[in-house]
């Protein structure tokens, strides 16, 4: 049976409803204006800049003290960790992806303490088969060689029937394109961004997943 390699952040992670959430209880602790939750969520950059500039974005918007600013980034990684809900959809996907025989591994960008931390907190250890975390690895999507290493967790070489499900067109999609695998792009409500080669599969919920992928497994 083939792979099915997996994004975690707002993939199977909600992180952006995550980080919305703590914003809104930040700012509350803070007795801050409700009304800079927007600018705290585009500092984030979805988690997806360098966490230094949206440490910088984050001290300056807040008026942060210089202990804040020092702390504002542990407080805000264990404030997503702490909130951190599954995406709708994706544990009956995942279930019925595995029980059809399919073997499934986690491919994420990000530092291993803070990834392994959501892993954890969403007990993904009992839904897939292994994990590859960029920090650890050494190496990032989208470039080949993160794919080969997590395709090594499970002892199986990349094949051009296995996919790769994500929300970046850039890590992601163009990441299963440079080993030959097919990708499903996670849209948010989003539109597929101009340049890219377009995905196999767009979504807008986990709802279609398993249905496509299994349909492959029988066509094969």
């Amino acid at each position: 049976m083939p792979t099915f390699y997996v994004d975690l952040d707002n993939t199977l992670a909600d992180r952006a409803g995550a980080y919305r959430a703590w914003a809104v209880d930040y700012l509350a602790e803070r007795g801050a204006d409700p009304s800079l939750l927007d600018a705290m969520v585009a500092a984030d950059r979805d988690g997806l800049g360098r966490k230094q500039d949206t440490v910088d974005d984050l001290t300056r918007l807040l008026d942060l003290g210089p202990e804040e600013s020092e702390q504002i980034l542990d407080r805000f990684r264990a404030g997503i960790v702490e909130r951190l809900q599954l995406m709708e959809g994706a544990a009956d996907a995942l279930s019925a992806i595995r029980g059809a025989g399919w073997r499934v591994v986690i491919v994420t960008n990000g530092a291993t303490s803070q990834q392994t931390a959501k892993i954890e907190r969403l007990h993904l250890a009992d839904m897939v088969d292994g994990w590859v975390i960029s920090e650890a690895a050494g190496v990032s999507k989208p470039d080949p060689e993160i794919f080969r290493r997590a395709a090594a967790v499970v002892g199986e070489p990349i094949g051009t029937d296995d996919w790769m499900m994500g929300d970046s067109a850039e890590s992601d999609v163009a990441g299963a394109r440079a080993v030959g695998m097919r990708s499903i792009w996670l849209t948010r409500g989003r539109p597929w961004p101009a340049g890219p080669e377009e995905p196999t599969l767009a979504v807008d919920t986990w709802d279609e997943v398993a249905a496509a992928v299994l349909a492959t497994t029988i066509a094969g």
